[in-house]
């Protein structure tokens, strides 16, 4: 008995931590889906208010809609063909860090995301978009 009553709460205790850290990791699989699909709408949903992404080496911070329409250029101009989660670092749940392969017909390109909690919601706010 004395075994099962700190079996008990152990186990209640890293089960809660594995489902807090499936949900981490859902926001990253769900951002990979909206890059895969070459969604901007959907993407915006997971921006903060403002945004800064380098594309290529161009740098600049933009409000959340402006970096919408920057993003829908991108994926209008380079249809994806195979997308994939390449690196990713959960342990942290205020802050998150995702590396996405991202192919084209013509090029491949690398997506580095920095997701961080604002409002206790996680959002992203840095994109950097490379050659890979």
């Amino acid at each position: 008995m004395k075994k099962l009553n700190i079996f008990l709460p152990l186990f209640t205790l890293f089960f809660l931590i594995g489902l807090n850290n499936l949900k981490a990791n859902d926001i990253i699989d769900d951002i990979t889906l909206t890059i895969k699909n070459t969604d901007s709408k959907a993407l915006a949903k997971y921006f903060s208010q403002s945004v800064e992404i380098d594309i290529l080496n161009q740098h600049n911070t933009f409000t959340a809609a402006q970096a919408q329409l920057l993003l829908n250029d991108f994926f209008s101009k380079n249809k994806s063909t195979e997308v994939k989660v390449f690196h990713k670092v959960t342990s942290n749940p205020k802050q998150q860090f995702a590396v996405i392969l991202y192919d084209t017909l013509k090029l491949k390109y690398r997506i580095s995301l920095q997701i961080g909690a604002q409002n206790g919601k996680l959002l992203i706010n840095h994109i950097t978009i490379e050659l890979n």
